[in-house]
């Protein structure tokens, strides 16, 4: 009779499951369908959780109603009824249970636990949605620091394209500046030559005449030309003289001292202070030809470059085949020929 009721109670939860199922699980297929598979192997499942749960609960109660009583209750029963009881009971429910606290500890359900590795993997999806997004911004951005890069270095590579050409244009105007500035020079320098009493300007035009292939060699050549005709044109060596102060007598003047007489002597009254020592034959030739070497070789004044020539020619004896501005001359005879007036 008991064992009638457990069957029946069975095929009552067996039914109860088989309907879960049929609203739950997708319909039958094929005998080898996986999912028809899991279905039966969970309607066989349930069918046994209801056997144990109904055996271990009725089992005890039948046993003690039937036995006789004069036979004495027998202790393993109710535990032992009570136990397969609870584990068909945990079996039938498991998808309701969550968990489960025993003495020994915590029971979660597969249900509990998938939820919450469902909610680490949304979470690890939120992570990893926004790592996406981060990587395609830095991926946007990196993608706008390389087209602004192009465009810089397109625009520094312009920049030195100017720049190149700039630089090509100001080494032209620095090569045309710099002949400017040597033909104004040049120009400067016949001016102070031919117009002015500069020295240094007649020999600076006579080393520019030198240079072979330079750009005013032929010009200066001509300038300096132009100076020494200027300079050796005949003309009247009278009337200079030199304006002595009342009551000095420069006959008592030995050459020492007329020599520092000339040094601090106006260069346009040089001409008579020359002309003068040259007339003066109390004083050695020899040594009167040296004073006008001296000045040849050293006075800064073309005039009295002009003159000392002139004197030189004319105490040396050579005033009918010379050129008072032929100063190098001078200096080349007067060397060779200086000890001709030893004592003179």
């Amino acid at each position: 009779m008991w064992l009638r009721g457990v069957k029946e109670q069975g095929a009552c939860i067996w039914q109860t499951n088989r309907n879960v199922d049929l609203l739950t699980s997708p319909p039958r297929g094929r005998k080898g369908d996986k999912r028809v598979r899991l279905a039966n192997r969970r309607t066989d499942t349930h069918l046994w959780c209801s056997c144990c749960f109904g055996g271990g609960v009725g089992f005890p109660l039948i046993r003690h109603v039937r036995k006789p009583p004069s036979t004495p209750p027998h202790k393993g029963d109710i535990p032992i009824g009570f136990l397969i009881g609870f584990f068909g009971l945990a079996l039938l429910v498991q998808d309701r249970i969550t968990s489960l606290s025993t003495p020994w500890g915590e029971i979660r359900a597969a249900t509990v636990k998938a939820l919450a590795d469902a909610g680490d993997i949304a979470m690890l999806k939120t992570q990893a949605q926004t790592q996406t997004a981060t990587i395609n911004l830095v991926a946007d951005q990196a993608t706008k620091a390389k087209a602004l890069s192009e465009t810089v270095a397109k625009q520094v590579t312009e920049s030195q394209n100017k720049l190149a050409a700039l630089d090509t244009a100001l080494t032209a105007a620095q090569t045309t500046l710099t002949k400017a500035q040597q033909a104004e020079d040049f120009m400067m320098t016949v001016l102070a030559a031919q117009g002015g009493d500069d020295r240094e300007s007649f020999d600076k035009l006579r080393a520019i005449a030198d240079e072979v292939g330079g750009p005013f060699a032929t010009r200066a050549e001509s300038a300096w030309i132009s100076v020494v005709r200027a300079h050796s044109a005949l003309m009247s060596e009278s009337g200079f003289t030199v304006p002595w102060k009342d009551g000095v007598d420069p006959r008592k003047f030995n050459l020492s001292i007329l020599t520092n007489i000339y040094a601090d002597l106006p260069t346009h009254l040089r001409p008579a202070l020359l002309k003068y020592i040259n007339n003066r034959n109390d004083i050695s030739k020899q040594s009167r030809l040296d004073f006008l070497i001296k000045v040849m070789e050293t006075d800064k004044s073309l005039r009295a470059l002009e003159y000392a020539g002139r004197n030189f020619l004319a105490l040396s004896g050579k005033s009918g085949n010379g050129n008072p501005m032929n100063i190098e001359g001078h200096l080349s005879w007067w060397r060779e020929h200086r000890k001709d007036f030893d004592g003179k």
